[in-house]
């Protein structure tokens, strides 16, 4: 009976312990990338699988909110994030970036005002892509 209450004692210290993160593939390389123990969200490049969980560029950084995609493009809203003292969401301002999947160098744009969002979309033939993956918003 102790060793089972030793047991149990262990495995709930050890899964208290884990991160609880994901990572969901966008398209091609792009993943969505969340580290659950404070909240980071943010859209990463695999660029290397030889390691088991791969080597990760940051492409977007957190707060991820919103993206959309299609064979084109990725587009993504952010709020920013400032890390003074703490893990700081300032959901008061909203970025956007634009990942162009058809060029290999010099492909991310942002972070982009929303007029500028705009603009850039429809430089790049004026894709119809829409917001369509939601995250609930960090609150202050």
């Amino acid at each position: 009976m102790r060793k089972l209450i030793l047991y149990i004692t262990l495995f709930a210290t050890i899964s208290s312990c884990t991160q609880k993160g994901y990572e969901k593939n966008i398209a091609k390389d792009y993943y969505l990338k969340k580290i659950d123990f404070n909240g980071i969200q943010f859209v990463g490049k695999k660029t290397d699988s030889i390691l088991e969980n791969g080597i990760w560029e940051t492409i977007v950084p957190d707060y991820v909110f919103a993206y959309g995609s299609n064979e084109n493009m990725i587009i993504v809203k952010t709020h920013p994030n400032y890390y003074t003292n703490q893990w700081n969401v300032d959901t008061t301002k909203t970025d956007f970036y634009v990942i162009d999947l058809n060029k290999d160098e010099k492909n991310i744009y942002g972070p982009l005002l929303e007029y500028q969002f705009e603009e850039k979309m429809f430089d790049l033939n004026g894709d119809t892509i829409e917001f369509n993956h939601f995250f609930s918003e960090i609150k202050k």
